[in-house]
């Protein structure tokens, strides 16, 4: 809380004593208001006191911004002019092909920013989407969530025909939103009040307005729709940060376990925004798993590449064992935790990691200056085994790195001539 007095201007008229609902201000002994004890630790920022002192003698800092008191007595409108007002608005669903300067719009929000909200706390924020291509680029997400509705099949072909049935030609949008934090119980009322009264500001600067209601019921359903833009940049660590969270949590919790709204928080993005880099859940769990299985091939042939004897098959053979222990998904394909996620991938994406998991194991038959000694499914069999092994890590008397690095030296010499 920040009300300040100005006791210079202050007439002692005791209205913003009897105004206020919390008894945060009080008459001294020069009948200049000031606050109270109480005052400083209770006031809820209503802005009461500012709204009925005629001379402007209180203002309110509240989060940075700075609320000057004027004197309000008679600048309200009559009654007559008012109802008029309300009598007389309308949706316009007509609008000329002429941009908005940004100007007018921010004069327009600076005056909404009054509107009232719960506590006075003004959480309400925008997203002002000006210019035709914009608009219609908006459009185009709004039709592509339709498209699955049957009803709206006459409203999608009007736009793919270049109509615009969704903003009606309009050159500007604009949105109200709280932050998730501030709950929907104020936030959609806050929303709301502050959109209205900006509804009914507009026309008075010649500029016309309609509730834009497919657009607010689209958003609230497909998020890409209100997930703002990144960089190239911020795309590519954002990605990675999403990838990084997921392969975390897939080996600490399990698919089923780990949620989108958590991967989001950890990546420190809304939940819009993952689906601008992945279309579902599954898609980045496919994604991680092909990707981490990649990284594993490619450090294995690289291994193999600097020693190319069979000992440098071994060294490989203990650097996937280990990569294998650090991601436990990977040899996990058998669980429950697993077959819940296959059978929620799409064909394309059990395509993808049976591809991938398919170029794994034919990770030694690529190496042309070796030759197996026993039969090649054999050796296979012999190799799957032993890092299989690592399943029974927990019950093994002796430590399993060292059990696994025994087995590999003395099984190598029977493998590989």
């Amino acid at each position: 809380m920040a009300v300040q007095i100005n006791k210079s201007l202050c007439c002692g008229d005791n209205l913003c004593v009897n105004i206020c609902p919390c008894a945060c201000i009080e008459l001294n002994e020069n009948k200049k208001a000031v606050l109270t004890r109480k005052g400083r630790l209770t006031c809820i920022s209503c802005g009461q006191c500012i709204a009925v002192c005629p001379k402007g003698a209180i203002s309110l800092n509240n989060d940075g911004t700075v609320e000057k008191g004027e004197a309000i007595t008679n600048c309200y409108p009559q009654f007559d002019e008012i109802a008029a007002m309300m009598k007389t608005r309308r949706s316009i669903r007509q609008y000329k092909d002429k941009i908005i300067p940004q100007e007018e719009i921010e004069k327009a929000l600076d005056v909404v920013r009054f509107a009232p909200t719960s506590k006075n706390k003004q959480y309400v924020k925008w997203v002002v989407v000006n210019g035709k291509e914009k608009v219609r680029k908006l459009a185009d997400l709004v039709i592509d969530y339709m498209r699955k509705t049957p009803a709206a099949k006459r409203m999608v072909a009007s736009h793919d025909s270049g109509e615009d049935p969704i903003f009606r030609g309009a050159t500007c949008v604009i949105f109200a939103y709280c932050d998730k934090e501030i709950g929907e119980r104020y936030g959609t009322v806050d929303c709301s009040i502050a959109t209205t009264y900006l509804e009914l500001l507009l026309p008075s600067m010649g500029i016309g307005t309609c509730w834009a209601g497919f657009a607010i019921a689209t958003a609230k359903e497909y998020p890409p729709i209100m997930a703002r833009s990144f960089t190239e940049q911020e795309k590519e660590n954002i990605k990675r940060s999403l990838q990084n969270a997921c392969k975390q949590s897939w080996t600490q919790f399990g698919y089923k376990k780990t949620s989108v709204d958590d991967l989001c928080r950890q990546a420190g993005i809304s939940k819009g925004a993952f689906y601008l880099f992945f279309e579902s859940k599954e898609a980045l769990f496919c994604e991680v798993l092909c990707s981490v299985q990649e990284q594993i091939r490619s450090a294995a042939s690289a291994v193999m590449e600097n020693r190319k004897d069979k000992y440098g098959v071994a060294e490989a053979l203990k650097f996937i064992y280990r990569e294998y222990d650090k991601n436990n998904f990977l040899y996990d394909s058998y669980s429950t935790d697993f077959t819940i996620l296959k059978n929620k991938l799409s064909e394309e994406q059990a395509n993808k990691i049976e591809t991938s998991n398919y170029m794994s194991q034919r990770l030694f038959f690529s190496q042309p200056h070796l030759k197996f000694k026993v039969d090649a499914d054999m050796a296979m069999s012999v190799i799957y085994s032993l890092i299989m092994n690592i399943k029974n890590k927990d019950i093994l008397p002796h430590n399993h790195l060292e059990t696994f690095d025994y087995m590999v030296d003395h099984l190598i010499d029977s493998l590989y001539e």
